[in-house]
């Protein structure tokens, strides 16, 4: 799939902008695209459940959870507290590992734990899984439709910046946001819900069953962010 640079390059190229070669050069526009890089890609990546960053897994009961649930705003109304995934950029479901229908998920709130600095999540799961979207920095495992949208997010949130031009930067906004559209579209076949099965092992089963269709990371192995 394509490179850092081959996507910078398709968002300069939308507001016909030189495209550079590293990323790292001196240049106005690179400079530009590498400041608003992250944030725009994190914003891409929570706007729905990609497939190719998609991760099942084990929460982490959070050792100060009995506190958590028994005071403060949300006491009575949970019975559990995790800890929140920190390489997670939007948290999708949160169910009891002996749940056979993986797409009805517990109800869950994500909040952040003043006392220990840190988000955690509420729910009365028991054992809990959690299905998130991994904070994929790794452009290879982007799929196309993702990089078309992704180009056109970066080109809108430059564009006033390198070109002063608001029309085209508000033109590139509103490709962005019917891209997003097409490539949700997309990408939902990959997550038909219909492919969910009850699995043979807790793993499997949390992936909805032994599919090999189900395009899911798998956070028992290396991750290509490490």
């Amino acid at each position: 799939m394509a490179t850092q640079v081959e996507i910078i390059n398709l968002a300069l190229g939308h507001i016909a902008v030189a495209p550079i070669v590293t990323t790292t050069e001196a240049t106005v526009a690179a400079k530009a695209v590498m400041r608003v890089w992250d944030t725009s890609r994190k914003e891409c990546l929570r706007s729905h459940d990609w497939p190719f960053g998609t991760v099942v897994t084990t929460l982490t009961l959070n050792t100060t959870y009995a506190t958590l649930t028994t005071s403060g705003l949300y006491a009575g109304e949970f019975i559990y507290a995790y800890d929140y995934p920190s390489n997670c950029v939007a948290m999708w479901v949160v169910y009891n590992e002996n749940v056979v229908d993986k797409t009805k998920g517990d109800d869950f709130r994500v909040l952040y734990d003043p006392t220990n600095s840190q988000r955690v999540i509420l729910t009365d799961a028991i054992d809990a899984l959690c299905e998130y979207t991994f904070d994929v920095t790794d452009t290879s495992f982007f799929d196309a439709s993702f990089v078309k949208m992704f180009s056109y997010k970066i080109a809108a949130d430059v564009c006033l910046e390198l070109t002063g031009n608001y029309e085209l930067a508000n033109n590139m906004l509103n490709e962005y946001k019917f891209l997003s559209s097409e490539a949700e579209r997309s990408s939902a076949l990959e997550n038909n819900p219909n492919h969910i099965k009850e699995g043979t092992s807790s793993f499997i089963d949390a992936r909805g069953g032994s599919d090999e269709s189900l395009d899911y990371f798998d956070p028992n192995n290396t991750h290509p962010n490490g």
